[in-house]
């Protein structure tokens, strides 16, 4: 079998519009939020058992008081990200 050869990459990935990459970004950082409730909730409280019976659970976790204000700087971040040509 021969090989192909290309005269520009075969990996064209597009870059993402500004918006776009600011609501995915969004998107992961309240994720990260979620996941860090989760844990602090079943960290601090031992009488609460996980059975998910291997389910993805679609409910939120009660905000945590101490990770507010990094919760806050981490939205933060989004609004300072800034863009070049």
């Amino acid at each position: 079998m021969e090989k192909l050869k290309f005269n520009y990459s075969t990996k064209n990935i597009p870059i993402p519009s500004e918006k776009a990459y600011k609501l995915k970004l969004l998107e992961k950082i309240e994720a990260l939020i979620v996941r860090m409730r989760w844990r602090a909730m079943y960290e601090t409280d031992n009488s609460v058992s996980k059975q998910t019976y291997g389910l993805k659970s679609f409910k939120t976790p009660p905000p945590v008081s101490e990770l507010l204000p990094f919760e806050n700087d981490l939205f933060e971040l989004v609004k300072k990200v800034k863009f070049r040509k």
